[in-house]
């Protein structure tokens, strides 16, 4: 044997990009923006409303008008509640199976070097004060490897994942404050809502833009996704 001969290195399997979850994520997201617009419209609609009781003495909810608000939609808050718990959890389950398939398909990309270890990248969003930053570290990671220009290149500035991220924290705070408060005003329902409506949309271009990109770099785009 020549004593140059040696074995080959072994080959990199590259990771299917995540496909599924990404549409799971992506149809979560719009269906929490949607809930948050009802919401707003909710609300306007029953704060509007004056309050007398009939005979047996239950609350009927009447509209400026005179017109009676049907007992369904009075009481469609509760559902309201519930389903928007119910998206939230569903939601954020997908995106954690999302964001850790991204970023191991970005990784599997010829010469990416991740900067952010695997468990990490799930488990950031469970640390206090470190999910703060933590997952936009991982966000800027999977974004930066899945740019197929870039071949792995050191992180730079990326200002759509920051802006995105600042997006949400800011959303999140705003939420927080607006359910600590014993009567909510529609002015900052408004607010908090308009910065829902703002992160959600940034997440799904995120989500897609980023799902394309590793599509690409794996050789499989579809035509559209």
């Amino acid at each position: 044997m020549d004593a140059m001969d040696h074995d080959p290195e072994p080959a990199t399997t590259t990771v299917a990009p995540p496909r599924v979850s990404g549409w799971l994520t992506i149809a979560g997201l719009l269906v929490q923006g949607l809930l948050g617009l009802f919401t707003v419209f909710y609300v306007w609609t029953v704060s509007r409303a004056y309050v007398d009781y009939d005979l047996a003495g239950q609350e009927v909810y009447f509209q400026a008008d005179g017109s009676e608000l049907p007992t369904w939609f009075v009481d469609l808050g509760h559902v309201i509640d519930i389903t928007a718990v119910l998206a939230f959890l569903s939601t954020a389950i997908v995106f954690l199976v999302w964001f850790t398939r991204a970023h191991s398909t970005a990784a599997s990309l010829p010469g990416r070097v991740p900067a952010v270890s695997r468990g990490m990248v799930v488990g950031a969003f469970f640390i206090p004060f470190y999910n703060l930053y933590g997952p936009y570290k991982a966000a800027v990671d999977i974004w930066r490897m899945s740019d197929p220009d870039q071949e792995g290149a050191p992180a730079r500035s990326y200002p759509f994942v920051t802006v995105w991220w600042v997006a949400y924290i800011a959303r999140g705070f705003a939420d927080r404050a607006l359910m600590s408060t014993e009567n909510i005003e529609m002015t900052s329902l408004v607010v908090v809502t308009a910065l829902e409506v703002v992160s959600v949309a940034l997440a799904v271009l995120f989500v897609r833009r980023t799902t394309l990109r590793l599509f690409a770099g794996t050789s499989s785009a579809p035509t559209s996704f």
